[in-house]
């Protein structure tokens, strides 16, 4: 400012990359809700599934003790959240279009994008970009 009191900012661009198909589980959360939320048909079963022996109980998400940290990083993050898998990362091939990834999975457009919240257009899917994909979510 012009008393000299506020340093100049630093402008700039900084990019962050997260894990694809991934979701950390927010306290009181189960399954139901998540599979309504990804548009799973209320079918809460593929969750359970795509986790495997993480999730004993599908009604109450696990949520580690203060301080805990897991010995496996794709059960855990930094922050002691559960994280679950929401679907398989497919690679874009050639020719690909999210169209066509869309009806490979047997979803939408839209849903696509919704998983993958960093795709703004086609130009965003090039060969060799990971895309994570929410299979049989199309709805009727």
């Amino acid at each position: 400012d012009r008393l000299g009191a506020v340093g100049a900012w630093e402008v700039g661009c900084r990019a962050l990359a997260v894990q694809r198909c991934r979701y950390c589980v927010e306290e009181g959360r189960t399954l139901a809700q998540l599979a309504k939320a990804y548009g799973f048909d209320s079918n809460w079963l593929r969750l359970w599934l795509h986790n495997g022996p993480a999730l004993a109980d599908p009604d109450l998400l696990p949520r580690p003790p203060a301080g805990a940290r897991a010995a496996d990083d794709d059960v855990e993050n930094a922050l002691g959240a559960t994280v679950l898998y929401v679907g398989p990362v497919y690679e874009v091939q050639a020719g690909d279009s999210l169209a066509t990834i869309a009806r490979r999975f047997r979803t939408t457009v839209a849903g696509v994008l919704l998983a993958n919240p960093d795709v703004v257009d086609a130009g965003d899917v090039a060969p060799g970009a990971e895309l994570c994909v929410i299979p049989c979510s199309q709805r009727s």
